[in-house]
């Protein structure tokens, strides 16, 4: 028979491992549940204000009537051929037989001015005035050209002048004209005009320091500036390098305004590159996006 010594040591260790049993199930309990809890959602404040953070405005571009194309679209093409009135008839009839929209750019003036211009019509092109102004280079812009030293009065009556001399006009841009383009108030008596009589008008950006289209755009004239002169270098390597640059500008922008010269070299490029380029993009009158939105 055990001492009453022996059976108080055991007891002790039968309550001392009763105890630890009871610590041990609980904690097992305690961290189960805490485990399993879900995971706390951000805090509403923080959610408020990510919402709220505003986004930036895209910059307005200063040719907003071309811009307003629907994203559906093809990349649209304007192609103005520049420098009519003083060629024949047989390559103005050549440049109308091109399967595509463009526009002629008519000088005033000129043998062939008022028969490019008729022709141009008929065969449902439209009709610009390629208005010729003072550059830069020695070169002479022709008859009656408007001229940095010409008064108000003077530049006012030229460009009358010329607007009379080409039928048929929807539109104008300018021929050289690097020095006129780059005097705010010149352009300002010139787009008056340009204003009047209700047609659009093109920047041919002869110069980096032209200001015509912005001039332009505070007359609410409807404009648009060139992208690329497609025929500086008259050889066609040259030519469909500029070709290719101006359709990427299509695709990215989605629309682009080329700009080349009566030239033969020109006319037989544009006759080997546009048929191609018909499966890529259209070719769309700048009256059309211009006169027409």
């Amino acid at each position: 028979m055990p001492s009453s010594r022996s059976f108080f040591v055991l007891t002790s260790i039968r309550i001392w491992l009763a105890a630890l049993v009871i610590v041990l199930i609980g904690s097992f309990f305690y961290f189960r549940v805490t485990s399993i809890a879900p995971p706390q959602s951000p805090p509403a404040l923080l959610k408020s204000k990510v919402k709220d953070v505003p986004r930036a405005s895209p910059i307005k571009p200063p040719s907003s009537t071309l811009s307003s194309r629907p994203r559906t679209d093809r990349p649209r093409v304007i192609l103005i051929i520049d420098d009519f009135g003083y060629v024949n008839t047989d390559i103005v009839e050549a440049f109308c037989r091109l399967p595509v929209p463009f526009a002629g750019a008519v000088l005033p003036y000129q043998p062939e001015s008022r028969s490019s211009a008729e022709r141009l019509k008929q065969n449902k092109k439209d009709v610009m005035l390629h208005l010729p102004m003072e550059g830069r280079a020695l070169a002479n812009p022709g008859p009656d050209a408007l001229l940095d030293s010409l008064t108000e009065q003077e530049m006012i009556r030229r460009v009358r002048k010329a607007l009379q001399a080409v039928p048929h006009v929807v539109g104008a841009n300018n021929h050289m004209g690097s020095v006129v383009t780059s005097d705010r108030v010149k352009m300002n008596w010139i787009l008056q005009e340009i204003k009047a009589q209700r047609i659009f008008f093109i920047d041919s950006r002869t110069a980096v320091t032209t200001v015509a289209a912005e001039v332009a755009e505070k007359l609410q004239i409807p404009q648009a500036s060139r992208h690329v002169f497609l025929d500086d270098v008259k050889e066609f390597k040259a030519i469909e390098i500029q070709w290719k640059r101006g359709l990427k500008i299509a695709k990215q922008q989605g629309q682009v305004i080329i700009i080349g010269h009566v030239y033969p070299e020109t006319l037989n490029a544009l006759q080997r590159l546009i048929p191609v380029a018909t499966k890529e993009v259209e070719f769309i009158l700048p009256s059309k996006v211009l006169l027409e939105n």
